[in-house]
């Protein structure tokens, strides 16, 4: 899907435990993508995150994107090469 430009990539999705983000990095990992999720919660049960499996395949880290400091430190730690930001609007 994405011509392998993501292979051996470093990328960094937050809100991979959404429905857009846990599809995102599905697709990420398939040509090789080494993905690093960042996201507060789970916000369904049953979550597509779950379904997929996902939180065994990728560095799952947990905190508020929200939370400068605690952000910074996360993507200081993984040094990603690509940034994937969703941002969750309410409508």
């Amino acid at each position: 899907m994405f011509n392998n430009s993501f292979a051996h990539k470093k990328v960094l999705v937050t809100g991979h435990t959404g429905f857009k983000g846990s599809w995102l990095s599905r697709w990420l990992m398939e040509p090789g993508a080494n993905v690093c999720g960042i996201s507060i919660d789970v916000p369904t049960n049953p979550s597509h995150l779950g379904t997929l499996g996902l939180a065994s395949q990728l560095k799952d880290v947990r905190i508020d994107i929200n939370n400068g400091r605690e952000l910074c430190a996360a993507t200081k730690n993984y040094a990603p090469d690509i940034v994937f930001i969703w941002q969750h609007s309410q409508l």
